[in-house]
């Protein structure tokens, strides 16, 4: 998606030292821990790291509605 294309091209400039982590995580509105978290993540597995991991999924907590 557009959000996700985005959170990626912010988190490239964090890698690539254009911008500090303060920085990225504050132009994404997440903490800079959770920046650290997403960097490691793109150097391990590339852009596809940055798609939520449950995309097109149920929810983990999901009510089945036959109880």
């Amino acid at each position: 998606t557009q959000k996700e294309q985005e959170k990626l091209a912010v988190i490239t400039d964090a890698i690539s030292r254009k911008i500090t982590k303060t920085q990225a995580a504050i132009m994404l509105g997440i903490s800079t821990r959770q920046v650290k978290r997403l960097k490691r993540r793109i150097l391990e597995h590339g852009g596809l790291a940055i798609i939520h991991k449950l995309k097109g999924r149920r929810s983990n907590h999901h009510i089945n509605p036959l109880v």
